[in-house]
C-alpha cells in the first residue's frame, strides 16, 4: 500500500512538474507573441503615417501652380509612401504639364505597377497614346482598363478624348460583353 501512495505521490508530482514546465514555456511564447503583436502594431502605424503622409502631398500638389514645384512634392509624396494611390497619376498628369511625355508615360506605367487592378493608370495611358494618335495603344489600354473594372465603359463613353474610338470594332467587343 505504501508503494501504491509513492506511486502515486511520485505521477503526481511528475505531472504537477510537467504542468509547471508547460505553463513556463507558454508564457514565454504568450510574451513573445505579444512582443510581435507590438512591434506589428508599431509597423501598421508607421506604415498608416506615410501613406497620411503622401496623400496629403498628393491633395496639396493639386494647388501649386509651379509645374517643377509641384513634380517634386509629388516625388516627395511617392518616396514617403510608393504604393500612396494617384500619386504616380498626378506625377504623369504634372509631367504632361511640363511638356514631357516620356516621363509622363514612366509615372503611368508606375501607377499601372502599384496598381494593376485600378483602371486610372490605363485610362492615363490610354490618353495619351489618344494624344499621340496611336490608336492602337490607346485601345489596348482602354481594353485593359474594361478587363480591370467593368465600370470603365461608362467613364470611356463619358470621356470625349476617347469619342471616336468608342466606334472601334475592337474596343466595341469589350464594351458590350
Amino acid at each position: 500500500m505504501d508503494t501504491a501512495i509513492a506511486i502515486i505521490g511520485v505521477v503526481v508530482t511528475a505531472i504537477g512538474t510537467l504542468t509547471a514546465i508547460l505553463a513556463f514555456a507558454e508564457f514565454h511564447t504568450l510574451r513573445q507573441l505579444r512582443k510581435n503583436f507590438e512591434q506589428f502594431e508599431a509597423r501598421i502605424r508607421r506604415e498608416h503615417f506615410q501613406r497620411e503622409k503622401a496623400a496629403h502631398r498628393i491633395i496639396a500638389s493639386y494647388q501649386i501652380k509651379d509645374v517643377d514645384q509641384k513634380i517634386g512634392l509629388l516625388q516627395a509624396a511617392i518616396s514617403a509612401h510608393p504604393d500612396a494611390f494617384n500619386g504616380y497619376n498626378a506625377l504623369g498628369y504634372a509631367f504632361l504639364e511640363k511638356g514631357d511625355t516620356a516621363a509622363a508615360m514612366d509615372a503611368f506605367n508606375h501607377a499601372i505597377r502599384q496598381h494593376p487592378d485600378a483602371k486610372e493608370g490605363y485610362f492615363d495611358l490610354a490618353g495619351i497614346h489618344s494624344r499621340e494618335g496611336n490608336d492602337d495603344l490607346c485601345i489596348k489600354y482602354l481594353i485593359q482598363a474594361i478587363q480591370v473594372d467593368p465600370t470603365s465603359k461608362d467613364d470611356l463613353v463619358n470621356d470625349p478624348r476617347f469619342h471616336d474610338l468608342a466606334r472601334d470594332d475592337r474596343l466595341k467587343r469589350h464594351m458590350f460583353m
